[in-house]
């Protein structure tokens, strides 16, 4: 009722979308959120004159679907970047000794910041990091995010890995304050993702200074191509190399001095 309000006193509907995963990558989602996501849709295209992406990939997808879906319907479409300013967070709890302690250790520490879904690789990561254990090489694995939908499989991966607790962790609860430290206080950022509507952990990263190992998809390309170090999805072997190269590249104190790089904060972002 407010939509047709709006419309009937001339104004405008814009809608804002993150990303069209549920319709790009149906297998990995939920049936039932598909579902919705796919009525919301419908009823959007109704009453939208507008969309605002938060990249121009996701731009490019919507653009696409609707050429190919809604061929009589046209609306301006364009994108945004997100921002980030987890930098603001001052004194915001205290973080964990058992945190701390993941990242004191004298090896390289790469984390995956994330939720536990398909999509989002872990288990490709985990693949990489296989070979390099054994191989008789020494690199922490820190995984950062709750479990999401059809994770039961790679959590159980996780927990019943004969280097859980030695070279791999998960941490089911970081606080923004814990996430912060991590980022400042890691080797790199690992996220080996098939589809994203943008990347922030990448930006995150960006953001302290934290050297972005990434796969090889379009918006990582459109936030970072020069900025991180890009990988194939086919072969964990490629990213296990590229994981090889970084700790014979970098020492510990390499890895660990920082040059920030300038980022869109929200107020930036929302204008």
């Amino acid at each position: 009722s407010t939509i047709r309000h709006v419309k009937r006193s001339g104004g405008h509907v814009v809608g804002v979308i993150y990303d069209l995963i549920p319709l790009a990558d149906p297998p990995d989602g939920l049936p039932e959120l598909v579902a919705d996501f796919k009525s919301w849709f419908n009823k959007l295209i109704r009453n939208a004159d507008a969309f605002i992406c938060i990249s121009s990939s996701v731009a490019q997808q919507l653009s696409n679907h609707i050429s190919v879906h809604y061929p009589s319907y046209h609306a301006k479409i364009t994108h945004f970047h997100l921002g980030t300013e987890l930098d603001f967070l001052v004194n915001r709890g205290d973080i964990r000794q058992t945190i701390k302690e993941l990242l004191a250790v004298p090896r390289h520490v790469f984390i995956a910041v994330g939720s536990i879904e398909p999509r989002k690789n872990h288990a490709f990561i985990l693949d990489a990091f296989e070979r390099i254990w054994r191989a008789g090489g020494i690199a922490s694995l820190v995984l950062i995010g709750l479990h999401g939908w059809k994770s039961e499989a790679i959590l159980d991966r996780i927990a019943n890995h004969q280097e859980f607790g030695r070279q791999l962790f998960h941490i089911r609860d970081a606080s923004d304050t814990e996430l912060d430290y991590v980022y400042r206080n890691a080797s790199a950022l690992v996220i080996a993702s098939k589809i994203e509507g943008f990347g922030l952990p990448i930006v995150e990263a960006f953001q302290r200074g934290l050297p972005v190992l990434c796969s090889d998809i379009p918006v990582f390309r459109e936030i970072a191509d020069g900025k991180a170090q890009f990988f194939g999805l086919d072969d964990p072997s490629h990213l296990a190399r590229l994981l090889l190269d970084f700790t014979q590249a970098n020492t510990l104190s390499q890895a660990r001095r920082r040059s920030p790089q300038p980022s869109l904060t929200w107020r930036e972002s929302t204008e």
